[in-house]
């Protein structure tokens, strides 16, 4: 049977409750983010794809460019992306607020992920407020995904090839 985890309304997401975190299981990624960041780790974290990191330029086009302030919107709602088919809803104005930017420069940024392809409009099911889905980046970034699994790949057969050429008949790694 599943433990019953608290949730308060007040209180941010993000951030289990203290009586919702005993509940919650340990799971060997808290300890491999928390012995990488400390309290810091401990305080929440969010998984960020490193194909969105690695390859940012290849998400803009030449007339629009993917900047600093969009790729810290995208990862503001993504860290509010918590189940994959309820999508974020988060106001502009709580962005603006933890970037210390005006709420204008953040409706920019938001506009162009829009226009990018990168971000698509909803609204909650039951509450009605504006979603940001992120069905759009994700598939996006599925090529960028099988490509690096593809090279790293390669790599690793590269790295094997070698090494049985090391292991050719008559070949004296003691030399």
């Amino acid at each position: 049977m599943a433990d019953i985890v608290e949730i308060d309304f007040d209180q941010d997401p993000a951030v289990p409750t203290e009586a919702g975190r005993e509940n919650l299981p340990q799971r060997a990624e808290d300890s491999r983010v928390t012995a990488r960041y400390g309290e810091a780790g401990k305080s929440g974290w969010s998984p960020i794809p490193d194909v969105l990191l690695f390859n940012q330029h290849q998400l803009g086009t030449k007339r629009t460019k993917l900047k600093g302030d969009d790729m810290v919107v995208l990862l503001n709602l993504m860290a509010h992306y918590y189940v994959k088919d309820e999508m974020p809803f988060i106001r502009p104005t709580t962005i603006a607020k933890r970037m210390g930017v005006s709420q204008r420069t953040v409706q920019r940024s938001l506009a162009k992920l829009f226009k990018l392809g990168l971000l698509a409009k909803g609204k909650h099911k039951e509450l009605g407020h504006i979603t940001y889905d992120l069905t759009p980046l994700v598939t996006r970034l599925q090529p960028l995904g099988e490509a690096r699994l593809a090279e790293k790949k390669y790599r690793q057969e590269l790295k094997r090839s070698v090494a049985q050429l090391d292991r050719a008949p008559g070949f004296d790694s003691r030399l």
